[in-house]
């Protein structure tokens, strides 16, 4: 992948960081000049932290190497002393194992001897972290997913004699529907060349190769699915027959695969992604992947060859649309991609020399180009948060990393790609919308396991933290953490005025894993924040609602995530009745005083991105909501440990029964 040109970061003066506001970093700063205050810079000093195990690994390697090498003298009379592997402490992040996932894969049962993998990034994974978490490190949780278009039912589709295409009015509806919700966000086909397949197709069929039918009758698939709609289908899963009638289409794998297989491969990993069917559209998206690679479109071409630009446009936004699903679709189970970026030549896309009617045909090049680069940040945050690899950088700098990063990104989003203040009370455009909640997914990955820590570390000190002055975790632990809440907050807030609006898609896969993730972090928030427990617990009960809405419309995974809920809810219920009880126990005369209501402020939280209740029609961005003073002073500090000694501790249960049962995802 090419690299992509990097906005430096500047520091802001002491009356600008004060005042919270940007600053342009010059000196005098603009603001500081128009309001005609002194502007003064903080003097930081920039020391580099070398972790001593480090020098001393470095030194033993070098030893290692002069005594290996054939013209170094050895003494002969003295024997070779081995080397002794470097000694780590508690606090040394660097070259051992990542303290958020444990040392053993986590694994599920699903058949007899099948195994399923379950990666700590996948939210059904998570909750059921939680779950366990909040009834005790050794409950036995089982949720096996089983809200999905079944086998049974894609045999009979397709088994079907009696098919028969939808009328032609219905089929341009379809076809339009596909286009104008799915096309604003990936490359599924050139808009002519679909339009132009239609007309043929219904004046002669028998002028249509199959090729063009099943593409066809993919998009009619995906139309029925995005089409707008008040209850769940009472003929069965919407699309699902002609789905089936594409894939009957597609028996024979390709020796060489044309543009339109990867076409009609995109669409069947987007459609089974909105019947659940996550790893069958981890398939069919690995399956596009390929059929790129095979034809060359991860490669720059030349101009002698292809001088059309049009041409040279339709290789790229194809290859890129394959290049964010994949990574897309691979993070909601967490699992690899199926190409790395350092592999990819091809320039990103542009509407540079394109006629008005060729840059009409295709995905905007902005909004596909924002999402390469949010679609390549996912991968990255995943890789460095939740990989099991030992790696030679510390994990807080990985973690600081990834928020330049993602800083970055929304610094450099094109404005009519930014949710803006007047949008709070104006509808967004759907497909800007799944941007921004795609993009606080990645900032709630990133940032999810350092609130669970938070929890886990207080609920084991909770009987201390009455009589210590003592912070229970860093600041820059507390910090992350409550950025996680906050991005939570905003993707709820988005997803609401989605669904008042009537733009959030009801069978969408996205719409409800997205509800799914906010809901989690708002119920782990209402029981580590006491003082903004109603507010939090009330939101999650919003978005609860939300999903048994999507439920009733026929969204299959929102009916999985119900299941999680109420695990959780029913989980939470009795974490804190025992949180009750063991401080009333503790301390009867204190409870009674305070009308039975436990618990205190285990998290000392300043509200620095506004009010932590804020309503739903106040103006806000993702820039407002997510970042402040306290990240940006993060990504200022050093190597700071994340986890001090007294918690590590608590991560001892992730090496201990990895392959008990839990959620299948």
């Amino acid at each position: 992948m090419p690299e992509l040109p990097k906005k430096r970061k500047s520091v802001a003066c002491q009356r600008c960081h004060k005042q919270k506001i940007k600053c342009n970093g010059a000196q005098p700063c603009q603001t500081c000049v128009q309001t005609r205050h002194e502007c003064n810079y903080p003097e930081r000093d920039r020391k580099v932290t070398v972790n001593e195990s480090l020098i001393k690994r470095l030194v033993a390697e070098n030893e290692e190497l002069r005594r290996s090498s054939p013209g170094t003298p050895q003494p002969s009379s003295l024997p070779t002393p081995p080397t002794q592997p470097p000694q780590t402490t508690a606090n040394d992040e660097s070259g051992v194992q990542n303290l958020l996932v444990g040392e053993q894969a986590r694994f599920s049962r699903h058949d007899g001897n099948l195994w399923i993998y379950m990666c700590e990034a996948a939210c059904s994974t998570f909750s059921t972290t939680l779950s366990r978490e909040l009834l005790g490190n050794k409950a036995q949780i089982d949720v096996i997913r089983q809200a999905y278009v079944q086998e049974n039912d894609l045999i009979k589709a397709y088994n079907m004699e009696n098919f028969s295409w939808p009328s032609r009015p219905q089929a341009s509806m379809l076809l339009e529907t596909a286009l104008r919700t799915v096309g604003k966000c990936y490359h599924i086909s050139r808009y002519s060349t679909a339009r132009k397949a239609l007309d043929m197709a219904y004046k002669d069929v028998s002028t249509v190769d199959e090729l063009t039918i099943s593409k066809l009758l993919a998009m009619f698939a995906l139309g029925e699915v995005y089409s707008p709609r008040r209850s769940a289908d009472p003929q069965g899963v919407p699309g699902l027959m002609y789905f089936a009638q594409a894939k009957k289409l597609m028996r024979i794998v390709p020796e060489r695969p044309s543009i339109e297989h990867i076409e009609i491969a995109i669409m069947f990993a987007i459609y089974s992604m909105s019947m659940n069917r996550r790893y069958s559209a981890y398939r069919h998206i690995g399956t596009a992947m390929r059929q790129s690679i095979v034809s060359g479109l991860h490669q720059k071409i030349r101009g002698s060859l292809l001088p059309d630009l049009g041409l040279q446009k339709y290789r790229k936004v194809l290859f890129w649309s394959v290049y964010i699903l994949d990574r897309q679709i691979a993070s909601k189970s967490g699992y690899p991609c199926s190409l790395q970026s350092d592999e990819i030549e091809v320039e990103l896309p542009t509407d540079d020399g394109l006629t008005e009617a060729e840059r009409e045909d295709f995905v905007s090049s902005e909004y596909l180009t924002s999402s390469i680069k949010l679609a390549k940040l996912t991968g990255v945050t995943i890789r460095h948060v939740y990989s099991r690899v030992k790696s030679p950088i510390p994990f807080t700098q990985r973690v600081q990393n990834v928020f330049k990063e993602l800083t970055e990104w929304i610094e450099s989003l094109p404005v009519p790609l930014q949710l803006q203040r007047e949008s709070a009370c104006n509808q967004v455009a759907h497909h800007v919308t799944l941007l921004h909640l795609a993009f606080n997914q990645c900032v709630i990955l990133a940032t999810r396991p350092m609130l669970l820590h938070v929890f886990r570390a207080l609920k084991g000190r909770r009987s201390a933290i009455a009589t210590s002055t003592r912070p229970a975790v860093p600041r820059a632990t507390q910090t992350l953490a409550e950025t996680c809440i906050h991005t939570a907050r905003h993707s709820f807030r988005l997803l609401t005025r989605s669904w008042i609006s009537g733009t959030l898609a009801s069978l969408d896969f996205f719409s409800a894993h997205y509800t799914f993730a906010a809901a989690m972090v708002l119920l782990l928030s209402s029981i580590t924040l006491p003082q903004d427990k109603q507010n939090d617990r009330d939101d999650f009960e919003s978005a609860a609602h939300l999903l048994r809405e999507l439920e009733k419309k026929g969204n299959f995974a929102a009916q999985e995530y119900l299941g999680h809920l109420d695990l959780l809810l029913s989980s939470t219920a009795t974490f804190e009745a025992n949180l009750l009880q063991s401080q009333i126990e503790a301390n009867p005369e204190t409870s009674m005083e305070n009308g039975g209501q436990g618990g205190q402020s285990f998290l000392q939280t300043t509200n620095t991105f506004g009010e932590a209740t804020a309503h739903l029609n106040e103006p806000i961005t993702t820039e407002m909501a997510i970042f402040g003073a306290p990240i940006q002073d993060f990504l200022m500090e050093g190597d700071i440990p994340l986890f001090d000694d007294d918690t590590l501790a608590s991560f001892d249960w992730l090496n201990e029964n990895m392959m008990t049962p839990t959620s299948l995802g």
